[in-house]
């Protein structure tokens, strides 16, 4: 089970009151690496929170706009940059590109941004992730009993080495909202698997054209207000699923039902 045992430290505006998003924080993960992050204090007392994790190379800002309308919805935000990315590479330092050992310990990086919610106070935690970011986020779910609720853009079914369908199936009977594109082949293909394997409230929003993972919310207008109308849907914990319960499918556009079945013949990028 994920614990709460990570270090914080955090950067506080100047004023007293509500920080509006972003404010700048840093986090210190139970491996005792600094992250740069940004963060969002609601105007009112709030146990809700929602964590957004980046693509591999990406940055926290990928996800700005969607955290900035759940923050202005009434909820705590924390986006995060994955050690050795973005704002954690000092500058004019060239980033060196992750080796499968800093994946795998990305995952205190994810449990470090939960830490910071609950430090405020937050007991329903959200985990928003896209691409390898989907991977890690659907583990710590999985790992983590206080996450009601994910969102998974472009999950692969292994990227990396961080694998999401064994985290799937033990995330259990809990909301997922999933979507993927068809010209990203492995993203949908393993979008079809991991909705098979999904058993809890779920939609599904399948493109054609959108790419992969959070540049999806560039190409397709509507995908961050459904991304922003899940999460604040689901602030409260949901009851479980009766097992009759079926999948909410939406393709997009209309030209036949997903497949959902059968193994894939993409293999995962590199």
């Amino acid at each position: 089970m994920i614990g709460v045992f990570a270090l914080l430290t955090c950067a506080l505006p100047a004023f007293a009151g509500t920080a509006a998003f972003p404010a700048a924080t840093t986090l210190k993960t139970a491996d005792g690496v600094t992250l740069q992050a940004s963060y969002g204090q609601p105007a009112k007392a709030s146990t809700n929170g929602v964590v957004f994790i980046p693509m591999n190379g990406r940055t926290k800002e990928d996800w700005a706009a969607v955290a900035d309308n759940c923050w202005r919805a009434g909820a705590w935000v924390v986006t995060v940059d994955l050690r050795g990315m973005g704002a954690n590479v000092p500058k004019g330092a060239t980033a060196v590109p992750a080796t499968p050992e800093d994946f795998a310990k990305m995952h205190e990086d994810v449990k470090a941004a939960i830490a910071f919610l609950r430090s405020k106070g937050v007991t329903h935690v959200a985990l928003a992730g896209a691409e390898v970011g989907a991977n890690l986020v659907i583990n710590a779910a999985a790992d983590d009993a206080g996450v009601v609720d994910v969102v998974l853009l472009s999950p692969g079914m292994t990227y990396k080495g961080v694998i999401a369908t064994d985290a799937v199936k033990r995330y259990g009977d809990r909301p997922f909202y999933m979507a993927a594109s068809k010209d990203d082949a492995y993203g949908y293909q393993s979008l079809a698997r991991l909705a098979e394997l999904a058993v809890g409230v779920k939609k599904i929003e399948v493109f054609d054209t959108a790419g992969k993972g959070t540049a999806m919310l560039n190409r397709e207008p509507e995908l961050e207000g459904n991304v922003t109308g899940w999460l604040t849907s689901h602030w409260t914990a949901v009851a479980p699923v009766q097992p009759a319960a079926q999948p909410t499918i939406v393709v997009k556009p209309s030209d036949g039902t997903l497949e959902t079945s059968g193994p894939t013949s993409v293999t995962p990028p590199k």
